[in-house]
C-alpha cells in the first residue's frame, strides 16, 4: 500500500522526476562508496607500524625507516615510503606529491557529488516552472476543467518536495 503511495507521488511529479530519481539513485551510489571505502581504510591503520618509521626517522636512520614502511597499507606510512623513495627530488617535494596522491584518492567522485547537489534543485525547480506552464496551458484553453488546472498545479507542488524533503512519517506510516 505504501509502495504505492510512492508510486503515485512520483507519476504526478510529471517528467521531471526521473532525472531527480536518477540523482538520486547517484548520489546514494557515491555516498555508499565513500562510506565504504573510508571504512576499509580505517582498517589499514598500523599504528605500531608507523611509530616504527617516526621513531626511525628521529634517528635519522633513513634506511631503516623505509625498509619498514616498505609494503604498509597505511595510508600515512605509504606517504613517508613513497617520499623516501624518491632520490631526484627533496623530501618535502616528494612527501608533498605523495600526499597530493593520496588526497586524490581520497576526494575521488566529489565532482560528482557536487555536480548532483547542483542539478537536483535545479530540476526540481524546473519541475516546478513546467507544472505551472501546463495549469496556466489549461486556463487558456477553451474547455475549462478545474482538474485540468489544479493537475498542473499538483504538479508543480509536487517537485519542490522531493523524496529526500518529506518527512519520514509520510512514507514509513
Amino acid at each position: 500500500m505504501q509502495a504505492n503511495i510512492v508510486f503515485q507521488f512520483f507519476v504526478k511529479g510529471g517528467p521531471v522526476m526521473w532525472p531527480l530519481l536518477f540523482c538520486t539513485v547517484a548520489a546514494v551510489a557515491v555516498l555508499g562508496e565513500r562510506t565504504f571505502w573510508w571504512w576499509r581504510e580505517s582498517q589499514k591503520r598500523d599504528v605500531q607500524k608507523r611509530e616504527q618509521v617516526l621513531a626511525a626517522l628521529e634517528s635519522s636512520d633513513v634506511e631503516a625507516a623505509r625498509k619498514t614502511a616498505e609494503g604498509s597499507k597505511d595510508p600515512v606510512i605509504r606517504m613517508i615510503y613513497h617520499s623516501l623513495s624518491h632520490a631526484h627530488t627533496s623530501l618535502p617535494v616528494a612527501l608533498q606529491m605523495a600526499a597530493g596522491i593520496e588526497l586524490e584518492r581520497a576526494g575521488r567522485f566529489l565532482n560528482m557529488m557536487d555536480t548532483l547537489v547542483t542539478l537536483a534543485p535545479l530540476l526540481g525547480l524546473l519541475g516546478t516552472v513546467t507544472g505551472l506552464m501546463r495549469a496556466f496551458l489549461k486556463v487558456g484553453s477553451a474547455e475549462l476543467s478545474v482538474m485540468a488546472v489544479t493537475g498542473g498545479i499538483g504538479e508543480a507542488l509536487m517537485r519542490p518536495r522531493a523524496a529526500w524533503e518529506l518527512p519520514l512519517s509520510r512514507w514509513f506510516r
